[in-house]
């Protein structure tokens, strides 16, 4: 059975409509042509015939024409005097009347070729036999004695197709010397005069002209079926793909993750709601359709929801940006639902509609709230921390400073913020070497524990300890840093106490004094915390997950190294917590350019290790090796025993030599003596260059 979607497909119905158009303008234009060629050979017959009664016409007037017997027979049925005369040089001569005349040219043009012109002479009183009319002719004798003036036909004559013409052939003056006797008058009709024309060498043009004209419609017949079922086809194509779009637009509608409710945007009727919607209220589909938008909304909000609905539609109607808006919905139990709506145009079936995409930000508000307190928690840490933060600009002008910052300086806000440059602070010495700083971090983005003497508000000398990155625009001009302040007041004067003892003994207890205080100094730098608060703070806005992430790994982080900091031995696996979560934070910071792996065997889990040895390895390969690198790298960790020995790998893909060992020098030299002090010469520690880029540490200690 045959499919009725193929003939709508290819469209069979157009083509068979194209057919008969095409085959009756054919057959009309076939006609024409047919027509057009008769009525040439008509004008030609015409053309003949006016020719034929001149040249009668003329010899009539003449009286007719004497020609020599001897090259003409005379005319039997001429009845006049004087029809043969001599000359007087003795010439006979037979008259020609213009009768005769005509039928000896005739003749002679029969003769001369295949298809000759064919006179004719006859009427109804016939004097010469061949004059006497056929049954054509005999009719249209009759036709001109009641008015008629000129007959064709298109008849077989000598069995080829000819067209006739007759006229009436009219009595003048001149008939009357050979008619006279058969009392005519002048103006009388004698009989009539016609002329057959051969239509072979027409018909022949006809056919050929037919042909072509066949052979023309029958190929813009084929081009414009061929264009009927390329149109047809990708009418059915696009008909297919409007299916498949409603049913694609359908299953998109039902199954979004949104309710969606689309509006009458006159009448504010809900005409349309998918099941997410039904879920969203609780309420079956069938009847949320025919609910005005306002009835979504509890009642006392009702007003409030008809305004913004009018003026959602008025933007969306206009293509204007409609930004998402928060409302309350009501479920059918009462319970009120916050949610996000976004409304849009839409045109179904010419028919213009609103549609509205509403979003349950439950959730979404509860962890709004849970980051709002957590950012409160941020802002508090910076403003409170142990250490100061601050954020100079190009010009080195102070445009953020942290609470405890303004406190040691014993400042306000407003006395500093946009007014007072760092180096107002610092004594003499200090603001010197401060300008070869400032342009080192506005060159080269970052410095790292450079010591200034500071003079407070009250005149008392405040020590410090800084470290900043730089933050630069798109096209890598400085903008402003980003800068950690340790208050090392304290520390100067143990160190200067610790210089009185070195300079008094050399004693065991000195030296480990020394190493104690290095210890403290290899802790997580104030450099790195601030920029780790920093990055948190400026993700709060645009990425809060990931502000989430940072701050619980920066909480572990903070909480291992403050037990580290209690005791002087630790385990592997709580070294490899802290530097899982140093480096998650440090990942998160500069995206993809980061990498990093650990491997530790399950049976070192416990091995006794100190704390804070392996940091410092991390610290110097991301400081000086990854993060200075476009592209970045990665860091490998690695644990193994060897016969009665740990040894710890720390591989990186960074700058390598002499980078890292320029940028990393008291980092690594404090790594050296703290081996020294608890190992003496059963530790190794060896720096190699990592193929073909990057650094490998090693560190080797007993167990």
């Amino acid at each position: 059975m045959i499919n009725k979607n193929i003939f709508r497909e290819y469209g069979f119905c157009r083509i068979l409509i194209w057919t008969l158009i095409v085959v009756f303008a054919l057959i009309m234009q076939l006609s024409h042509y047919h027509k057009d060629i008769i009525e040439t050979a008509r004008i030609e017959a015409s053309t003949h015939l006016e020719l034929t009664l001149q040249y009668r016409n003329f010899v009539a007037k003449m009286g007719g024409v004497y020609a020599p017997i001897d090259k003409v027979s005379p005319n039997p049925y001429l009845t006049v005097t004087n029809r043969v005369i001599k000359t007087d040089s003795g010439e006979t001569l037979t008259l020609l009347n213009p009768a005769y005349i005509t039928r000896l040219v005739f003749e002679a043009m029969k003769n001369s070729t295949q298809l000759p012109v064919i006179s004719r002479l006859t009427s109804l009183k016939n004097i010469n036999p061949v004059n006497i009319p056929d049954a054509w002719e005999r009719n249209a004798l009759k036709a001109f004695e009641g008015g008629s003036y000129e007959r064709s036909e298109v008849a077989i004559l000598n069995d080829k197709p000819y067209l006739r013409l007759i006229r009436p052939f009219i009595i003048t003056k001149g008939c009357l010397k050979c008619h006279g006797y058969q009392d005519y008058k002048i103006g009388d009709i004698r009989g009539g005069i016609s002329i057959a024309v051969p239509l072979t060498q027409y018909y022949a043009t006809l056919a050929k002209t037919q042909m072509r004209t066949v052979i023309a419609f029958v190929l813009v017949w084929a081009i414009m079926a061929a264009g009927i079922i390329l149109s047809s086809r990708k009418e059915s194509l696009q008909r297919q793909s409007l299916i498949e779009s409603e049913n694609k637009f359908r299953t998109f509608f039902e199954n979004a993750p949104d309710a969606i409710f689309i509006a009458n945007p006159e009448t504010g009727v809900i005409v349309d709601a998918n099941s997410t919607a039904s879920l969203l209220l609780q309420i079956q589909q069938d009847r949320i359709v025919g609910l005005h938008q306002s009835q979504l909304h509890p009642s006392h909000l009702c007003e409030q929801s008809k305004e913004g609905f009018y003026s959602h539609i008025d933007n969306a109607l206009k293509n204007k940006q409609c930004h998402p808006a928060v409302f309350t919905v009501v479920r059918s139990d009462g319970t009120e639902v916050p949610v996000e709506i976004i409304t849009k145009a839409i045109v179904i079936n010419s028919q213009q509609f609103i549609m509205g995409i509403f979003r349950d930000i439950t959730e979404r508000k509860w962890a709004d709230e849970a980051l709002r307190k957590a950012t409160d928690v941020l802002f508090d840490l910076y403003d409170n921390a142990p250490c100061g933060y601050q954020s100079l600009d190009r010009e080195g002008v102070i445009i953020r400073m942290n609470k405890t910052e303004l406190n040691w300086l014993g400042y306000t806000a407003d006395e500093v913020l946009g007014k007072m440059h760092f180096k107002d602070f610092m004594t003499l010495e200090s603001a010197q070497n401060y300008d070869k700083c400032f342009l080192q971090l506005k060159t080269y983005g970052a410095i790292k524990d450079f010591e200034y003497e500071l003079v407070r508000k009250d005149g008392t000398k405040l020590y410090v300890l800084i470290s900043a990155n730089s933050v630069s625009d798109t096209t890598g001009n400085y903008v402003m840093s980003r800068s950690a302040v340790y208050d090392i007041t304290e520390r100067k004067l143990a160190e200067s106490k610790l210089e009185e003892e070195r300079a008094r003994s050399l004693s065991a207890e000195k030296q480990i004094v020394e190493t104690q205080l290095k210890m403290l100094q290899a802790q997580i730098e104030p450099h790195f915390l601030f920029n780790t608060i920093a990055n948190i703070i400026s993700l709060v806005d645009t990425a809060p997950a990931n502000a989430k992430e940072m701050l619980h790994n920066l909480t572990e982080l903070l909480r291992v190294s403050l037990q580290r900091s209690r005791k002087n031995i630790s385990t592997l696996a709580e070294e490899a917590d802290l530097l899982r979560n140093y480096l998650s934070i440090f990942q998160l910071r500069i995206g993809q350019r980061l990498h990093f792996e650990m491997h530790i065997p399950e049976d070192l889990f416990n091995v006794p290790f100190p704390p804070m040895l392996l940091q410092p390895l991390v610290e110097n390969a991301l400081k000086h090796g990854i993060e200075p690198k476009m592209e970045g790298g990665s860091i490998t960790i690695k644990a193994e025993r060897t016969d009665s020995a740990l040894r710890l790998t720390v591989t990186d893909t960074g700058l390598g030599f002499p980078a890292q060992l320029s940028g990393g020098g008291v980092g690594l030299a404090n790594v050296r003596e703290r081996l020294n002090a608890l190992y003496g010469d059963k530790c190794m520690f060896t720096l190699k260059e990592n193929k073909p880029c990057g650094v490998i540490a090693t560190i080797e200690v007993p167990i």
